[in-house]
């Protein structure tokens, strides 16, 4: 007999005190018989720990089918947990018994049985919530072991409020990566900051049709606050009364606007003026449009308008859902009085902003651009394809509502290119001195980039040009990555007609300069 064999032999005779049926069936079992290595023996010591706690317990544990028929280092560890919760509370041992995956786990399901096990130690009553989830019982994946990790944090910082927080209908079923954000970001303001915020997002009665859903953008919007913010906010006659959809879609905007441009983040809460609407797009359905400036709006001006009309055109040419179901866009204000310090347009990924000059009404330009950046965002592709491709767009747009046709906007598009990227040959020189930080004028991506996708456009057509840019669109954001230039060629080409390639290649040799061109 070795030495783990005789100690297997102890826990036995152990488990044999006072469970002796559990006894009598472990010594049964295959691999009891065949001879004990170390991970077999931890599991006879398993069983007679919790033996310790009532011969249940033990009873649990050994009727476990994979328990019966071989021990692996995943069964050893699951059962490590299932000893320890047993001897706590054998009511949470038994749900926690139930969960599939527990023979065979993942590394994230390994993680979450610890999480799991750390929840029931702080209280039984909320690891029975939590385990009866069915994104749990289903199978962990790494983004709901952070759930579950982020849901352990909470209850050991206060029981109470991870009550709470399990009591809300939209933790309970599948984990989305913005409730993840959201439930993460209440570890990192106050416990009773935390609280309120939860009272929070009781969605107003009738307000919206999903109220999970707006539950949890509320939460999102309230923990990117953070503590400082949150605390100046609070107590704001908008906040106490109850926050609805048009407070919740202002305080998207806020965290970046309060550092970004504080001048109009005291403005704006203090006095907002509102314009919203709610369109209905061939494909991605509706799409809300919120507008807010500090100031009223000019009689008869309709930024919802505006805003729609980039929207429908945005979709409509690359034949792909609209990437976001609501719109916010930000007024600054620029006069002899008031400068909020941004100017022009941006884009801040959750919304944008356009500045008003005063007197003038807001650049119908700059609006159109921000809005097809939900397409050609910043992390799309070089920056010739990001800002030429969204001033590409804005052409796209004025095209499609009558301003302007592309064919009239191309001599422009050239005078542009030869007044802001003077010296510069084509994109691949652009390129070459942007990455030596070298001139040339920020315009030149601008520009230069809108007049070689305006030359793709009246070279292969609307469909072809609208697939190609949508190729880009998905590959982007199935990958989480920049497409290369290569690529950019590449989904063009592939929607060049036979006919049309060697016209195709000689526009792209002379406005892009690129050496991989294909046959």
């Amino acid at each position: 007999m070795t030495e783990i064999e005789r100690r297997a032999l102890d826990a036995l005779s152990a488990i044999a005190v006072l469970a002796p049926d559990v006894a009598e069936s472990v010594v049964g079992f295959p691999w009891v018989i065949d001879g004990v290595t170390a991970t077999e023996e931890r599991v006879l010591l398993l069983l007679a720990v919790a033996n310790e706690g009532g011969p249940e317990a033990a009873e649990l544990l050994a009727s476990l089918p994979w328990v019966i028929d071989g021990i692996t280092e995943d069964e050893a560890h699951g059962l490590d947990v299932l000893s320890a919760v047993a001897r706590r509370d054998l009511g949470t041992a038994r749900l926690f018994a139930n969960l599939p995956w527990l023979a065979r786990m993942t590394d994230s399901e390994r993680w979450a049985l610890d999480s799991l096990q750390a929840i029931a130690v702080l209280a039984s009553d909320l690891a029975e919530s939590v385990v009866g989830f069915p994104w749990v019982i289903d199978g962990v994946t790494p983004r709901e072991q952070q759930m579950l990790r982020t849901m352990e944090v909470i209850a050991q910082r206060n029981v109470e409020l991870a009550k709470a927080v399990t009591a809300s209908a939209w933790v309970a079923d599948d984990i989305t990566e913005v409730e993840q954000r959201a439930l993460s970001g209440l570890t990192n303001v106050s416990v009773a900051t935390a609280a309120r915020m939860l009272e929070m997002i009781r969605p107003p009665e009738k307000l919206v049709d999903d109220p999970g859903k707006w539950a949890v953008r509320l939460l999102a919007a309230l923990v990117r606050m953070g503590q400082a913010m949150f605390e100046e906010l609070a107590d704001e006659p908008w906040i106490t009364d109850g926050v609805d959809d048009k407070d919740e879609a202002l305080l998207v905007a806020l965290p970046a606007i309060r550092n970004a441009a504080p001048e109009l983040y005291a403005d704006i809460v203090w006095s907002r003026h509102i314009q919203s609407a709610t369109v209905s797009l061939p494909l991605a359905g509706e799409v809300d449009i919120w507008v807010f400036q500090p100031r009223a709006f000019y009689g008869g001006e309709d930024l919802p308008a505006m805003v729609e009309d980039a929207i429908r055109a945005t979709e409509r040419l690359v034949d792909a859902p609209f990437p976001t179901d609501r719109v916010i866009l930000l007024v600054p204000i620029v006069d002899r009085d008031t400068d909020h310090g941004l100017y022009g347009g941006l884009h801040f990924g959750s919304f944008m902003t356009a500045t008003r000059y005063e007197p003038r009404p807001v650049s119908r330009r700059v609006v159109y651009h921000e809005v097809a950046h939900y397409y050609f965002r910043g992390g799309l592709g070089p920056p010739w394809l990001v800002e030429g491709g969204a001033e590409f767009m804005v052409a796209y747009t004025r095209d499609r509502v009558g301003i302007e046709s592309i064919e009239d906007r191309l001599p422009a598009a050239r005078n542009d290119v030869r007044w802001n990227c003077q010296g510069i040959i084509n994109i691949v020189h652009l390129n070459e001195r942007s990455r030596a930080h070298v001139y040339p004028p920020l315009p030149c991506n601008y520009d230069m980039g809108e007049y070689f996708l305006l030359n793709l456009y009246e070279t292969l057509g609307e469909e072809a040009t609208g697939r190609a840019i949508r190729r880009l669109f998905w590959l982007s954001e199935a990958e989480g990555r920049r497409v290369t230039e290569e690529e950019i060629y590449r989904a063009f080409l592939d929607q060049t007609p036979r006919e049309l390639v060697d016209e195709f290649n000689n526009l792209y040799r002379r406005l892009h300069g690129a050496a991989f061109l294909y046959d």
